[in-house]
């Protein structure tokens, strides 16, 4: 097993905080954050419903991120190495990953927006699937995007809407895709029921230089298409292990014509500790 999370922290002020080392970064267009939680806790939300990156998957994230959180506002400035083997962090075969993150609560209700940047010297984004298709200099990505989660009664409501450009060069290969979901879900004591509907746009891989497709942050040569299911409620199609790699037709980067996708998900509590859950898609 790879070293996944040991970092140092220190606070400027107590509202800001600075850590290096290797880190449990992952994106914020996944449920909820619960920005109240101890530094130490493994994830800040429910990390497996994040549709781009997360370093509990198998690729290792290390460098900084500077966090301030403030009057309602929640800032995040991250400068990360990407690994998605078990090399060292000296940028060979590695990407670099520069994130800023912006949230705002309004009583109940988050709304935030992110941009994620990703520039990879070879062998990273890509490997032997997507792209050109073969070996390429270096590449590059952005996504471009924001979230909501607002209280409707009883019902939780959440929306998220992602742009994706990236390319390629030697040789030159460029794609632009967008991905969009939108969840409900009605909380219980016991039951807890949820529902969403995801849509990507993709592309069947006929033209050698331009593609529509959206590709995320993990991308790996292990994950086959670098990304397949991970906003999945069935752990089938969601890669929490090493065998879990293939498309079974869902995901949140696809490579066919577009996707639309509909799931949902009840979860009930028999016991403290034990929680059964069913899901459809």
């Amino acid at each position: 097993m790879e070293l996944r999370r040991g970092y140092l922290w220190w606070k400027p002020c107590p509202t800001q905080r600075v850590r290096v080392g290797v880190l449990d970064w992952q994106d914020r267009f996944g449920e909820r954050p619960t920005f109240g939680d101890p530094w130490w806790s493994v994830d800040r939300y429910d990390s497996f419903q994040a549709p781009l990156a997360n370093s509990i998957w198998d690729f290792s994230v290390a460098g900084l991120d500077w966090e301030i959180d403030s009057a309602g506002w929640h800032w995040r400035l991250s400068a990360l190495v990407l690994d998605e083997d078990d090399n060292t962090f000296d940028g060979d075969g590695a990407a670099w990953l520069f994130g800023l993150d912006v949230d705002r609560e309004i009583g109940c209700s988050l709304l935030g927006a992110s941009a994620y940047y990703l520039h990879d010297d070879g062998d990273y984004s890509y490997g032997t699937f997507g792209g050109p298709g073969v070996a390429y200099r270096n590449a590059w990505d952005l996504w471009l995007g924001a979230r909501a989660h607002v209280p409707l009664g009883r019902l939780e409501a959440s929306a998220i809407a992602i742009y994706n450009r990236g390319e390629t060069d030697s040789p030159a290969w460029e794609h632009e895709g967008l991905a969009f979901k939108f969840g409900l879900g009605l909380p219980g004591p016991c039951t807890s029921w949820r529902v969403q509907a995801l849509y990507s746009t993709g592309n069947d891989g006929s033209s050698a230089t331009q593609s529509d497709e959206f590709r995320t942050v993990a991308q790996s040569e292990r994950d086959n298409f670098g990304a397949q299911g991970y906003w999945s409620y069935l752990a089938l199609t969601s890669p929490h292990g090493p065998s879990d790699v293939d498309d079974l037709g869902v995901g949140l980067q696809n490579r066919g014509l577009g996707l639309l996708a509909v799931q949902g998900m009840v979860e009930h509590k028999f016991a403290s500790r034990v929680t059964g859950r069913a899901a459809v898609g």
